[in-house]
């Protein structure tokens, strides 16, 4: 039923509806009727007539309105709540908050921020102290006092995400130790959905910590967790994108490819299959545009993880080769290429010419433009 979802923060407030039929006989009450004396000269005015009316009695629909108006006021300030379950914590015990501000954390950073207010907001209703971590913090830096509502909200504005992993494992070991000899608190956890290591260590220590309290692990919708980004030279495919995720439904998307000064130079698609932790996405460009590229970003995911920057062990340079002798005359294992060709062919674009003319083969090699000429 939809009353059994709907909780009240003050219930007591509630037992004002007791009034309402007080509330009632007021509205209906009547004072009695003044006492009429004859008085000869009021007979001059029985024959005015009045153009306005005024009823005795207030109309039922009328009295019905005010006492609805009254019903609702006592209610609204019973503070109605939809779902406590879910919404509300026990009172009469601290709270412990676990945030996860690391670079997977940065993409829904905002969504973050108003589940965070909104956790502090019934803390100070229910006048509880605040305990705020963040699991990309240093440990040795870590603070985990108790603090009211109004400093957890000041920190809590202050708190911004991480350009790195969290340290899960070290803040597990300080919060064991720090609340070590004061369990009982309410624990909520704000994970980001990624396991980097050390989630279940903490998870075991919170559920200590929470000691028969409410513990609540709250993680990113499934479909719209973080995605990751590197970017690789491949000597068959060229320079490729590979899209990491922590796995879930179906999902679909695109990385561009952007110059040092910001232009857009390619986008692609990739794709995700349900259950699937990685995607290709090859960009196809010709060799002077894909050495241009120095950053490749996922469109629409704002985190570090999302971005892969280039610099110039990236840059796939076209090198020519030259013999002075026909490739075919020779054994492979004595070519005087063949070994400086399997050094180079996992980094560069190798270009040969078999012109026994070297005049001829460097001319036709440095015509196609290439950064190193390699004569044998």
């Amino acid at each position: 039923m939809m009353f059994s979802m709907i909780g009240f923060l003050q219930p007591w407030i509630l037992t004002a509806l007791i009034a309402l039929p007080v509330i009632w006989w007021l509205l209906r009450f009547t004072p009695p009727r003044p006492m009429e004396v004859a008085f000869p000269p009021i007979r001059l005015l029985l024959g005015l007539r009045s153009e306005e009316e005024t009823p005795q009695r207030s109309p039922w629909w009328l009295t019905a309105l005010r006492i609805l108006i009254a019903a609702l006021i006592i209610t609204a300030l019973a503070g109605p709540v939809f779902n406590p379950e879910k919404e509300t914590l026990a009172a009469g015990r601290n709270l412990l908050l676990v945030i996860d501000n690391s670079w997977a954390a940065a993409s829904r950073w905002p969504q973050r921020q108003e589940m965070l207010t909104s956790l502090l907001q019934r803390a100070e209703r229910n006048g509880q102290t605040v305990s705020l971590v963040g699991t990309a913090t240093p440990a040795a830096a870590l603070a985990a006092e108790p603090l009211s509502p109004a400093k957890a909200r000041e920190k809590a504005s202050s708190l911004e995400p991480m350009p790195h992993a969290s340290n899960r494992a070290e803040v597990a070991v300080a919060l064991d130790k720090a609340f070590a000899a004061a369990p009982g608190f309410n624990v909520v956890w704000l994970s980001d959905g990624i396991d980097e290591g050390g989630a279940e260590a903490l998870a075991t220590v919170l559920k200590r910590i929470s000691a028969g309290g409410e513990f609540s692990i709250v993680a990113d919708d499934r479909g719209s967790e973080t995605l990751g980004l590197i970017g690789q030279s491949n000597v068959e495919k060229g320079l490729v994108a590979r899209i990491l995720s922590p796995g879930g439904p179906a999902r679909m998307g695109s990385v561009s490819a952007l110059s040092g000064r910001g232009a857009r130079l390619a986008e692609v698609n990739f794709e995700l299959t349900e259950g699937q932790n990685s995607a290709e996405a090859v960009i196809d460009l010709p060799l002077e545009l894909r050495n241009q590229i120095a950053r490749l970003e996922i469109v629409g995911e704002r985190s570090a993880g999302a971005v892969h920057l280039l610099d110039a062990s990236k840059r796939w340079n076209r090198i020519g080769l030259a013999s002075g002798s026909p490739r075919g005359e020779a054994q492979q294992l004595l070519s005087p290429l063949h070994y400086i060709e399997r050094a180079l062919i996992p980094y560069a674009d190798l270009v040969r010419d078999n012109d026994s003319n070297s005049a001829e083969a460097i001319a036709n090699l440095l015509g196609q433009g290439v950064s190193v000429l390699v004569l044998a």
